[in-house]
């Protein structure tokens, strides 16, 4: 099993972590905001967090998100017009900025918006 050393406590002794697995990765929506918002930050550059989509084009898709904001509740589940997407929580809601389709470029947000329309999340 590989150990990386992720800092020191003050106590002189040193703290260790297991490596990351991908499987890891994959986002549970029914934790809060804040949570999924820090494991997209903790995930990026490898492995990046992710999570399974269906549009009007395909259905099951995974759908990596690179960079995302924690912003306020829209009032519905998914919020999507030409240049946002917003996934609501229970606290708050999650603005995704960057993301990247399976077998896709990562591509803005705005763009992601002009080839898709999500219509479920999970």
């Amino acid at each position: 099993m590989i150990h990386l050393i992720v800092g020191n406590t003050g106590s002189g002794k040193t703290t260790y972590a297991n490596k990351l697995k991908k499987d890891e990765a994959n986002i549970d929506w029914s934790k809060s905001i804040l949570q999924i918002d820090r494991q997209i930050r903790a995930f990026n550059q490898y492995p990046v967090a992710q999570t399974t989509i269906d549009s009007g084009k395909f259905t099951g898709k995974t759908l990596r998100i690179l960079n995302a904001e924690v912003v306020a509740k829209t009032g519905n589940k998914i919020y999507q017009d030409k240049s946002s997407l917003i996934i609501d929580g229970d606290d708050f809601g999650l603005s995704l900025k960057t993301v990247q389709l399976a077998g896709k470029k990562p591509v803005t947000i705005k763009d992601f918006n002009n080839s898709y329309k999500i219509t479920n999340i999970y």
